[in-house]
């Protein structure tokens, strides 16, 4: 946007004919952004009809300014180009008329002519269209009086300068609320509009997907406490549970002295590891106690067998 506004202000202080293709370019740059925006903002389900408002502002800016180039280029680019060109031909003819016959109120006459001539152009005010008018009435009818057959250059001025003057007015450089150059200034105020309208959903579309991102955050942030405290809850009760359980089967071997049980495993951890080392550790109490039952059977076998031969002898 600002571009444009760049390239409308470079064509009026100096009309070219590349200043419309600049602003062509710089038009169909901005659509272009627009329409990549969209694209870039689809993922997040986001949609909006002021794209398409900023689209169609861009698309009537450049129209406007199109119409002001061509109603330009039909006025003149310069003093020597289109209806300006043809006016100051026209000017030079009437002066050449003038010079021929030496005539010092003619003269004056044409001063006062090309006097409003200029102020109408500075002021824009068509009260010098008709001052114009007047004076070419009051010079040829001077000339006529002075015999002079050329009265057709008047005419031809005269014409020359109303299609000029139509043409600046159309323009519309020097009366607000009309003419080309409002329906420019129109169409540029839709289009910062448009943008500020964009702009605004934009500003709000962020700050839904900025609180959202934190929402997921905290979400995302909670889910793995809990996940964490799950995890931690499951290691504790898995040791608490190996634990109680080693201790409620050496109490069993304690209270009933039967060292055939064993103490359950339930993991290859640390504490399966000591529940392994205690079921060895019983194994050989049992192996001990069994080889001193048997001992203690072998010798009361044999004390039998010796009573029993004392009393034959």
């Amino acid at each position: 946007v600002s571009d444009t506004l760049r390239v409308d202000a470079a064509f009026l202080a100096e009309p070219e004919t590349a200043h419309l293709n600049k602003m062509k370019v710089t038009v169909e740059r901005g659509i272009e952004a627009s329409k990549t925006l969209q694209k870039n903002v689809e993922h997040i389900d986001f949609k909006s009809t002021k794209f398409q408002l900023v689209d169609d502002a861009f698309d009537d800016f450049f129209a406007s300014f199109s119409n002001i180039y061509r109603t330009m280029e039909q006025y003149g680019f310069d003093q020597n180009q289109g209806l300006r060109g043809q006016l100051r031909s026209k000017v030079h003819e009437l002066e050449t008329l003038l010079d021929k016959n030496q005539d010092d109120k003619a003269l004056v006459l044409l001063l006062q002519i090309r006097r409003s001539e200029k102020d109408f152009i500075i002021r824009g005010d068509n009260k010098y269209v008709d001052k114009v008018a007047d004076n070419v009435k009051k010079l040829r009818a001077h000339l006529a009086t002075q015999g002079i057959s050329e009265l057709y250059i008047l005419d031809q001025y005269l014409d020359a300068f109303n299609q000029a003057a139509d043409n600046y007015n159309r323009l519309g450089y020097k009366v607000s609320g009309s003419g080309l150059r409002f329906e420019l200034n129109q169409a540029q105020q839709t289009l910062d509009v448009s943008l500020e309208g964009l702009v605004s959903e934009l500003e709000t579309l962020q700050e839904q997907v900025y609180e959202k991102a934190q929402t997921m955050q905290w979400s995302l942030s909670i889910t793995m406490a809990m996940l964490m405290l799950i995890f931690l809850m499951v290691i504790i009760r898995s040791i608490t549970q190996s634990i109680d359980s080693a201790i409620d089967d050496i109490t069993k071997v304690t209270a009933t002295g039967d060292l055939r049980l064993t103490i359950r495993k339930h993991s290859d951890d640390e504490i399966g590891q000591l529940a392994h080392s205690v079921n060895e550790l019983l194994g050989k109490f049992l192996s001990v106690i069994r080889t001193i039952h048997s001992a203690v059977d072998v010798v009361t076998t044999e004390s039998t067998r010796v009573a029993v031969s004392v009393d034959q002898s």
